[in-house]
């Protein structure tokens, strides 16, 4: 047969078949169609395996990556466990620190004592209602009349608190010491037993100074501990009197009551103007004069009247006054 015979043949029986579709008609030979009851159903593409009734349309889905999604989904990594949080410690609660002991005093040139002045405002019935007011000096008994009594914050001036000179220690002290005037020098005794804070209330009010003055300068000083030793070891107890410039380094560090009764004496010499020897020397920022409360504490630690370093050691002071440092929780 020729090829286009072929071709026409062909034609024929493709245009056949769509009529016998059109018609819905069902083969009824090899590639012809036989008339249906019923309208035929679009034949559709089996997708099932060897003994499976379940046929769809859909291709068969590859579950290569699927299942080896679900097996890393069954099998997790490991995560590695998270170290718990350490808990905060507690801050530790700070410890008072001794503060820094001033630098060695500027040595001063005392005159004979026959050349002093005697103390003045003896016998006044006022007491002192502000650290800056200074009133009249008392008796010791007079003195102890006015303390109100106060427990015991330092232990371990225990012994010396109750420490209190012999004649023959005071003697000795008073004919060797120049650093006041011997009306001054005269009434130093540290005739007084009690507590430490009772001790400073005592010498304040004996020489005629607030109290609350008198506990800033100690807490400056020592923070109330008469085991304190500054100035390179040349200053002792509560007040830091130093055995290079003042007395008796034995009593200083044994009494609690001689190093505050020594240490509101010379204090009170310095306010009365009795320390005239002052205007002799250099160094002054301004001259001496009675009258001058600051000034005069200023000088315990400058060795010198009216100076920058007595300022900031009177700043010091002030500091602690305000806060009352010997009432705080640490002190």
């Amino acid at each position: 047969m020729s090829r286009y015979a072929i071709r026409r043949s062909t034609w024929a029986r493709t245009a056949a078949v769509a009529l016998a579709a059109l018609a819905g008609l069902t083969t009824v030979g090899p590639g012809l169609p036989r008339a249906s009851g019923a309208t035929a159903r679009p034949a559709i593409r089996s997708t099932q395996t060897a003994g499976s009734a379940h046929t769809s349309s859909k291709p068969k889905p590859n579950h290569s990556r699927t299942k080896a999604k679900a097996k890393h989904k069954a099998n997790p990594r490991p995560k590695a466990k998270a170290k718990p949080k350490p808990k905060p410690k507690p801050k530790p609660k700070p410890k008072p620190k001794p503060k820094p002991k001033k630098g060695p005093a500027i040595p001063k040139d005392p005159l004979p004592v026959a050349s002093r002045e005697p103390a003045t405002g003896t016998g006044s019935g006022q007491v002192s209602t502000s650290p800056t007011q200074v009133v009249g000096e008392r008796s010791d008994a007079e003195a102890a009349g006015l303390v109100t009594a106060v427990d015991e914050t330092r232990v371990d001036n225990a012994t010396d608190d109750q420490t209190v000179p012999t004649a023959t220690q005071l003697a000795g002290f008073r004919s060797g010491d120049q650093s006041m005037p011997a009306a001054y020098l005269g009434r130093i005794d540290g005739a007084y037993r009690g507590t430490t804070d009772e001790i400073i209330q005592w010498a304040a009010y004996k020489w005629g100074l607030d109290p609350q003055l008198m506990r800033a300068v100690a807490a400056v000083e020592s923070w109330w501990h008469m085991s304190t030793i500054g100035d390179g070891g040349n200053a002792f107890g509560l007040y830091q009197l130093d055995a290079r410039y003042h007395c008796c380094e034995a009593l200083a560090q044994t009494s609690t009551a001689f190093d505050a009764d020594y240490y509101g004496a010379i204090i009170r010499s310095y306010y009365d103007g009795a320390q005239t020897w002052l205007n002799t020397v250099s160094g002054n920022g301004r001259p001496y004069a009675a009258g001058d409360l600051w000034d005069s504490v200023g000088y315990w630690a400058a060795g010198r009247w009216d100076t920058p370093a007595g300022a900031a050691y009177d700043a010091e002071i002030q500091a602690d006054l305000t806060q009352e440092v010997w009432l705080g929780q640490w002190f």
